[in-house]
């Protein structure tokens, strides 16, 4: 799936600002617009592990001559591929149409179409179809939308007594339907929006936004993907504004090292590409850190996107290109 959350910008939805020195803070409008970015978000990240995606080459545009020679970042590749298509969509945020209407499913209540632009110039649409329920008393059974009470939810979460919203839901990439489930928690002061893109139980990616009501510069994203019932992948995903700039910073951990990764897009020569400075790190020490340059072309024949990725570490003389052929069957759409 391919750049669906461009959405996030065109309708003028935005996180609380993070850190320091931010041109200015901004708020979500309401909590459908939240989840609604959750569920795009996760089945971006759902639909990766379907869509055929390969290393076509790898080409040190440096000297190298042995194991220790290669940059840390090369281990990451793999984990930047995966989130690309979401930091491009984050990013972009022109040539967007949203449509909204009754759905004529009668399964859900709401209906909304994007239609939105890649990096490298073609369209795509995407429909979400949703119904929302409220509880008036978490204790308590769900309203009439919703009789069978909060148990009624695919997964049951230690939280799930302070559930106050639902949100059920189907989310279309063309003949692909992928299941959706959202629930809002209000523990104290923290708010907490979960949702869930899923196939079964054992197959989902969740996505968990918290909050403080007091504090709104904590906000973030927290994403879990997990593939017959094991955890394949965790990150934290923050968007802030710059220099009049959008930023998002892509960040990973274990209980040995760290990376932080911060994406924005800029033209050149008439070219958009994605720009990154990283930064990794043992413990508190930063072991390698640089920046890259991401670009998107699409393959007129086959529909494929090959995405380019020079890196430049600061700790080595020259350039490191990767190239990963993403594939899923469907295509890119029409060039613009």
């Amino acid at each position: 799936m391919k750049k669906i959350l461009t959405v996030f910008l065109g309708l003028g939805l935005a996180l609380g600002l993070l850190g320091c020195n931010l041109d200015s803070e901004k708020e979500f409008v309401d909590d459908e617009q939240l989840f609604t970015l959750q569920a795009l978000s996760a089945t971006s990240l759902m639909n990766y592990n379907e869509t055929n995606i390969d290393e076509v080459s790898y080409l040190p545009l440096s000297e190298v001559t042995t194991e220790e020679d290669e940059p840390v970042i090369n281990e990451e590749i793999d984990n930047i591929d995966r989130y690309v298509e979401l930091m491009e969509a984050f990013l972009g945020n022109d040539n967007l149409t949203v449509t909204e209407s009754e759905s004529e499913r009668e399964d859900f209540t709401y209906k909304l179409v994007y239609e939105v632009k890649n990096l490298d110039g073609t369209y795509e649409s995407y429909i979400f179809y949703y119904s929302e329920f409220i509880l008036e008393d978490p204790e308590e059974p769900l309203n009439e939308e919703q009789p069978e009470g909060k148990n009624n939810f695919r997964f049951q979460d230690e939280d799930d007594n302070l559930v106050v919203k639902g949100l059920t839901g189907i989310l279309i990439y063309e003949d692909t339907e992928y299941n959706i489930e959202g629930k809002k928690v209000t523990n104290d002061n923290k708010e907490i929006y979960r949702l869930r893109s899923f196939i079964d139980e054992d197959n989902y990616v969740v996505v968990n936004y918290q909050s403080d009501i007091e504090d709104n510069s904590r906000e973030k994203f927290f994403y879990k993907m997990v593939e017959d019932g094991i955890t394949i992948n965790e990150s934290k995903v923050m968007i802030f504004e710059k220099n009049r700039m959008t930023h998002v910073k892509l960040e990973f951990s274990n209980e040995t090292e760290s990376s932080s990764f911060i994406f924005n897009i800029r033209t050149i020569d008439n070219v958009r590409y994605i720009m990154l400075n990283y930064e990794i790190s043992e413990g508190e020490e930063i072991i390698e850190s640089g920046n890259a340059r991401i670009k998107a072309e699409t393959d007129s024949e086959t529909g494929e996107v090959i995405y380019t990725y020079q890196f430049t570490p600061n700790q080595f003389k020259g350039q490191f290109e990767h190239n990963y052929r993403h594939g899923n069957g469907h295509g890119r759409g029409n060039q613009a």
